[in-house]
């Protein structure tokens, strides 16, 4: 019999051993990746919000930091314009035209308070990925006038 290749299905049944371990992997993958996948320069999650972060960064950053972080969430802005509290509102909405918001309020000289809402019930991790990509933007222009892009 020839060697499989990558074009050719061993007939090997996977064993009780196989297959356990791609359950654990497959449980587990995502949640130990999830964990690994926090940067340091991302703000700090709100205790019981997941759609809630504290950032720091410059106040004239965030509508590019906003933009920024459009990109990586596939999301769009539809309007954006003044916010509570002397912040900013977004108008979201994504690629499935599900409508979202992301508000941003001052707390202290440099530091914001991230509100994300998307779709009409919520999606909290999309919500969190939002937040997370807004506050590291954030981060990466504090105190500098432009930085490259990076994930």
């Amino acid at each position: 019999m020839a060697r499989p290749t990558e074009f050719q299905s061993s007939s090997r049944r996977p064993s009780r051993k196989d297959a356990l371990a791609i359950v654990v992997i497959g449980l587990w993958g995502p949640l130990l990746a999830g964990c690994a996948s926090q940067g340091s320069d991302a703000g700090s999650r709100s205790q019981g919000d997941p759609s809630v972060m504290r950032a720091v960064g410059d106040f004239d950053d965030l509508d590019a930091a906003v933009e920024a972080a459009m990109i990586q969430t596939e999301l769009a802005i539809v309007h954006a314009g003044p916010g509570p509290e002397g912040g900013r509102r977004y108008e979201l909405v994504d690629a499935q035209g599900r409508p979202g918001e992301l508000v941003i309020r001052r707390v202290g000289e440099n530091e914001f308070m991230l509100r994300a809402r998307l779709g009409r019930f919520g999606r909290p991790s999309d919500e969190d990925r939002l937040n997370t990509a807004v506050a590291r933007r954030l981060r990466q222009l504090y105190g500098v006038d432009f930085a490259p892009l990076s994930r």
